[in-house]
């Protein structure tokens, strides 16, 4: 059974299809040339090695057991010289290797001494190869030497060796030549047919294939490899500059320090990085690479941090400005970069300047602990990085230019993505006109025929809340003060005490009375003219009262300086409020949005409010019919539900007592919107149109006719319409989702509204809400389920009632 042949590569035996035998025979044959020269001397030399080398014949014949290397060490070095001439020893990184190894057996003095510094533990290993491509690798060149089938196997082997004496880790390109090496096939080896061959280049990294016709020891590699070594060290470290830098990995930054270390051999540089905008120094926004200019401050001003000579060369010429010896530049110089410099033990320091395509970016720097480590001949080691950082970070400012301008236009604007195909039409004509030299017109885009759908969900009674929660601020803040001048005027008894007293006591009366408008503006005046300036001649005078003014102080707010306790509470709980329910509602509409792509906005005041719009003029390439409103409407009803419910899971957790009371208004008839450039908004088109705003901003204050309650109501939610169709629908939708358990059963009221301001004719029905703890827990029907189980509803009803 053959358990295969190996080969030593990186410290360890990996499978090989050949088996390896080392041969010193191509070196002899050079030398029986070289015995027949034309120069005496060196065919004399030359013959007298191939007198000597005659009494080992087993370098010629070549071995497979490498321990003979060791046994026949002195024979082969001396063999060997013609290979690594004296003259070259301390140059050339030279080895020779078992064919195809990259262990050497034997090395020039440079090499030598590149592994010592590597550690005795150090293993030589190729970068990026692994044992299968090494195994189709000798593969190839079996086919082109024994089959003379051609492929193309121009490798770049790199070699990372450590230098423990410097701590950097220096890659070497290795030239392995093959020309010493021969290949015999043995009798187990199969026979490469064309048919094969095209087969194995196809699937050229299918390694069972390959050693399906290679097997393992079918063949013989005979010789000795040359390995020569170049130092890459700076090219691939520009190049992992470069990828890192492309990546835009969590440690590009790190990773950028790192190559530059090395470019310089120096792995104790420090390097930062300082942004520039508007003739400022200031740190960039992710803080892994630190500013050594800066040091621990967050900006300065470029004038005030250089020199006058400094700042025009850096900052005006846009040059590198590069001291070798910071003490000296000091004693020139004296400024915050020669102080910081000095501080941190900097004793040379180089910083350039980064730009690209006349757009200045900022600064790399390089700071040493040594002088005249840095100098104006270091520069040139960074001639081939700063051009590629400058085009990274040009590019990854334009990224973060772009994705600003996407989340501005997600979270701030009104371009919602349902209508962005039309101002893409807009934006292309608009640089289709510019780049033609035209009058550039911007107008307003307009959506006709549009549906529209609105709702609310109101903090009910916010504003007389919001002015109870002031008043209570305030007279608590008002009491406060009062009590620290009545203990004044107990001490002091001054006349000009009482009569602030007695001030105070009409602003309490006031308030008490009620919130006006001014009323907070004209206190806070009030206050800061005339009863801090006594705080502060008090704190001075008697220390009893400065411990009181203190505690006071400690009551307001450290941003508004007023008592914000009630108000706080309040705030923070329409915040809650905010929230839950648009975070609720902006995942359903979401939903809503694969049933047919529709407008959507959404406001949040004490309370949130929304309008959909939808129709064909919106949803560009799809086909609009009303069955999709309708979908909307039973959404609509669906989800009011559910924020009801959302709302009351969380009432008992706020920190004020607050109701909420929804409502939504039905529009049977289309209307145009459109969307008005000047005010970059959407708005609705037309006088007519327009009555359906007034309606939506008067509505939630209306009462119920021949009353004085309002139509809106905790618990309930309210559907204001104009026609008695829309009442049919909707009464036929809430009798749906109240079996579904959405509503209350048998809970629907229906009443007139009393006349608003210019507005007649308005009806309400209003529906008691199911609070059910897995309300929330439902699945949005689809289309073709909510229709489908509507007309089952319908339908069963009917039965019923004609049994």
């Amino acid at each position: 059974m053959n358990t295969g042949h190996y080969i030593k590569f990186g410290g360890r035996d990996i499978l090989s299809p050949a088996i390896v035998k080392i041969s010193f025979a191509p070196v002899i044959e050079s030398l029986k040339k070289l015995s027949k020269d034309e120069d005496e001397a060196v065919a004399t030399f030359a013959k007298s090695q191939l007198t000597y080398l005659e009494q080992f014949p087993i370098l010629h014949e070549g071995f497979t057991d490498q321990t003979l290397l060791t046994k026949y060490e002195k024979q082969i070095a001396k063999l060997l010289r013609i290979l690594f001439p004296d003259s070259l020893q301390t140059n050339e990184i030279k080895a020779v290797t078992a064919p195809f190894e990259f262990t050497p057996f034997f090395m020039s003095s440079r090499f030598k001494n590149i592994l010592k510094n590597a550690g005795e533990d150090f293993q030589i290993s190729v970068m990026n190869f692994s044992e299968d491509e090494i195994y189709i690798f000798i593969c190839s060149v079996i086919l082109g030497q024994v089959y003379g089938y051609n492929v193309d196997i121009t490798t770049l082997f790199r070699l990372p060796i450590p230098d423990r004496t410097h701590n950097i880790e220096h890659v070497y390109r290795v030239a392995f030549n093959a020309e010493m090496i021969s290949v015999v096939a043995t009798e187990n080896a199969p026979f490469i047919t064309k048919e094969d061959y095209g087969l194995l280049i196809e699937r050229y990294t299918d390694i069972a294939l390959w050693k399906e016709k290679f097997p393992s020891g079918s063949y013989i590699l005979s010789g000795i490899g040359i390995l020569n070594l170049m130092d890459v060290t700076v090219d691939q470290s520009i190049a992992g500059i470069t990828s890192n830098l492309l990546a835009k990995s969590n440690n590009t930054l790190e990773l950028l320090i790192t190559h530059i270390r090395t470019i310089f051999k120096k792995p104790d540089l420090r390097v930062g990085y300082i942004n520039y905008d508007n003739d400022f120094f200031s740190i960039p926004s992710d803080k892994k690479i630190k500013s050594i200019l800066l040091n621990n401050a967050d900006c300065a001003p470029c004038s005030g941090s250089l020199c006058m000579e400094s700042y025009e060369q850096l900052i005006e010429n846009k040059k590198p400005l590069v001291i070798t010896d910071t003490t000296r530049y000091d004693d020139q110089f004296r400024c915050l970069l020669s102080k910081e410099l000095l501080e941190q033990q900097i004793e040379s320091y180089i910083i350039v300047p980064l730009v690209y395509e006349n757009d200045f970016l900022g600064f790399m720097e390089i700071g040493s602990k040594n002088k005249n480590e840095l100098s104006l001949a270091s520069l040139k080691k960074l001639d081939d990085v700063i051009p590629i950082l400058s085009m990274a970070l040009s590019h990854f400012k334009t990224e973060n230019r772009n994705e600003m301008d996407a989340v501005i236009q997600h979270e701030f604007t009104q371009i919602h993505p349902a209508v962005k195909w039309r101002f893409e039409e807009e934006a292309k004509k608009h640089i289709d006109q510019k780049r033609r030299g035209e009058e550039i017109i911007l107008r307003d885009l307009d959506f006709p025929d549009i549906f529209p759908l609105f709702g609310q969900l109101d903090v009910r009674g916010s504003s007389t809340i919001r002015n109870e929660v002031i008043q209570k601020d305030i007279s608590t803040q008002l009491t406060a003060i009062k009590n620290i001048i009545a203990r004044a005027y107990h001490k002091n008894r001054l006349p000009f005490y009482e009569e602030l007293m007695f001030r105070l006591d009409n602003h309490l009366s006031e308030i008490t009375s009620g919130i006006l408008a001014g009323s907070e503006h004209e206190l806070t005046r009030f206050l800061k003219r005339e009863i801090y300036p006594i705080f502060e001649h008090l704190k001075f005078t008697d220390k009893a009262l400065a411990n009181l003014i203190n505690k006071y102080e400690s009551l307001l707010d450290p941003d508004l300086k007023v008592i914000y306790n009630e108000r706080k509470k309040f705030d923070q709980s329409i915040g809650v409020i905010n929230a839950i329910l648009s975070e609720h509602l902006d995942k359903r509409q979401a939903d809503a949005q694969q049933m047919f792509p529709h407008y959507y906005e959404r406001y949040k005041s004490d309370g949130i409010e929304y309008n959909v719009y939808i129709g064909s003029s919106i949803a560009k390439g799809h086909a609009f019919d009303k069955i999709y409103v309708q979908n909307l409407r039973i959404w609509q009803l669906m989800v009011m539900s559910e924020l009801e419910n959302e709302f009351n899971d969380i009432r008992k957790t706020l920190r004020e007592p607050l109701e909420i009371a929804s409502l939504i208004m039905v529009h049977s008839d289309s209307l145009n919107i459109q969307f008005r450039v000047d005010e970059k908004k959407f708005d609705i088109k037309g006088a007519y149109n327009a009555r359906y705003e007034i309606i939506k901003k008067r509505i939630d204050k209306a009462v119920i006719r021949g009353t004085e309650e309002r139509i809106t109501s905790p618990g309930k939610l309210t559907i204001v319409y104009t026609n008695e169709q829309d009442a049919d629908e909707y009464i036929r939708y809430l009798e749906f989702l109240s079996a579904r358990g959405y509503f209350k059963s048998q809970s629907v009221e229906k009443f007139l509204l009393e006349d608003l301001q210019g507005i007649t004719g308005l009806q309400a029905l209003r529906v008691q809400i199911n609070y059910s703890p897995k309300m929330n827990e439902k699945e949005l029907l689809s289309v073709k389920e909510l229709m489908q189980a509507m007309e089952s509803s319908s339908l069963e009803k009917k039965s019923a009632s004609n049994n």
